[in-house]
């Protein structure tokens, strides 16, 4: 009997999750539910008719609302590659300011996809290269690090002249850290994937254009730590990443919070901090 009860208790909690707050567990009466299960199948014809069922009362609210996957219907559209359906969403009034549980809107979820269309679609729409920077969550530009999608990530990149008009130098400063860390990090990965295999490394890498072509400091400390790039590719024991911050003239010698430089970590790692002769 109490086993029932927990049951019960948990299907309760997932539809409480909303975003305005307004929604209670309700949200999953239909035709909000199909929505989300044509959505999930991929079938735009049917998502078109549900959706002008769900617009035409008083349930648009619905349309922002997190479904039992954590995510809004416009996060799942982007999550499932639903090309169809994203526009027909756009269209109906979907939110591109709407997040799934862990802070991720639809642009996060299109950049860290590498999927260009969907990008501009939704910038088109009003999303930010920034959503997240305010509320200290990871910014669709650090999704476009991660992703390592060449396209993308020159997209990401060319933002940044941009956004140096409009932003604080301490939020600048901020997003730059935060970037370099996930270009560091995109670096890594690629490198340890492309191990063993002929080289088909990203060229130039995600740090080299976000240094050269983004204007950003490669000596950047990050929060809360005060770790570089050079501290977190020498943490990561990636050779290949910290011989290309080397080259790009990484200081070896500024330390963190706990008095460690990256010559330090470099010794007792037994990595090697010359860069190629």
């Amino acid at each position: 009997m109490g086993n029932h009860h927990h049951h019960h208790h948990r299907s309760g909690h997932y539809t409480d999750y909303n975003i305005s707050g307004a929604i209670t567990t309700t949200t999953t009466a239909p035709p909000a539910s199909g929505v989300w299960t044509a959505l999930a199948e991929g079938k735009a014809p049917v998502v078109r008719t549900l959706l002008n069922e769900l617009c035409s009362g008083v349930r648009s609210s619905l349309l922002n609302s997190l479904q039992p996957c954590g995510l809004t219907p416009l996060c799942l559209a982007v999550a499932c590659d639903l090309k169809e359906a994203l526009p027909v969403l756009l269209e109906k009034g979907a939110c591109v300011r709407t997040y799934s549980e862990d802070g991720l809107g639809p642009l996060h979820l299109a950049a860290l996809r590498g999927a260009p269309p969907l990008v501009n679609r939704l910038l088109s729409a009003g999303a930010s290269w920034t959503d997240g920077l305010e509320r200290d969550t990871m910014t669709p530009l650090e999704c476009a690090m991660f992703s390592s999608h060449q396209e993308v990530t020159d997209m990401a990149v060319a933002q940044l002249q941009h956004l140096q008009q409009h932003l604080s130098r301490r939020l600048l400063q901020l997003l730059h850290a935060r970037l370099l860390f996930a270009a560091v990090r995109a670096d890594v990965k690629n490198d340890r994937s492309s191990e063993g295999k002929e080289s088909r490394v990203v060229t130039p890498s995600v740090v080299t254009r976000l240094v050269k072509r983004g204007g950003v400091d490669v000596n950047l400390r990050s929060s809360p730590h005060g770790n570089t790039a050079l501290h977190h590719a020498l943490m990561l024991r990636s050779q290949a990443v910290v011989r290309n911050l080397i080259e790009l003239n990484a200081d070896d010698d500024i330390c963190n919070t706990r008095g460690c430089s990256p010559q330090l970590i470099a010794r007792l790692a037994g990595i090697s901090l010359a860069a190629d002769k």
